[in-house]
């Protein structure tokens, strides 16, 4: 997944760059390369949707052109945290389901008939597992949209940075 976005900026990259490449490695970005124009760098992959947005990059690119101030990332980060939140509670539920019959056959299975107990355990199963089919995917589309625009404030941050040190004496 990949995204990318520019800004016209007329002022100082190298102060500019100076600022994201601060800003990323506090946050555990691996500085790649680093020239006046441009700085890549890694990010340290996205553990849980309560950490930065930023760390839903896994590279970062940016470069200092004339007149333009873009950045190019590939979402890799924010790309598996989207997979996890799709796959695993859905999964879950189908393993709490199979657990769930298994002990209830065993324990009250003998002694009461079949849909008293296999109903329940069965429609709850399925109930919460309709829930997490919606809930994952739009989970994961604001994962991905907080990403974007972290990204964007990041670059935004960037030019405004880099504008106020060539305007000042």
């Amino acid at each position: 997944m990949e995204y990318a976005a520019s800004l016209p900026f007329h002022g100082n990259p190298d102060k500019a760059l100076d600022l994201a490449v601060a800003a990323l490695t506090a946050l555990g970005f691996r500085l790649n390369a680093r020239t006046p124009e441009s700085a890549q760098l890694s990010g340290p992959g996205m553990n849980n949707s309560r950490q930065s947005p930023l760390v839903g990059a896994s590279q970062l690119e940016l470069r200092a052109l004339p007149g333009t101030l873009s950045l190019a990332a590939d979402l890799g980060g924010a790309q598996r945290m989207m997979r996890f939140i799709r796959i695993f509670p859905i999964a879950l539920n189908a393993a709490l389901g199979i657990i769930f019959l298994v002990v209830f056959g065993l324990l009250v299975g003998p002694r009461l008939p079949l849909a008293s107990w296999l109903t329940p355990v069965v429609g709850v199963t399925l109930l919460n597992g309709a829930v997490w089919v919606v809930l994952g995917p739009w989970m994961a589309r604001l994962i991905h949209q907080r990403t974007c625009r972290g990204l964007e404030t990041l670059l935004a941050s960037m030019v405004a940075a880099g504008e106020a040190e060539a305007a000042s004496p």
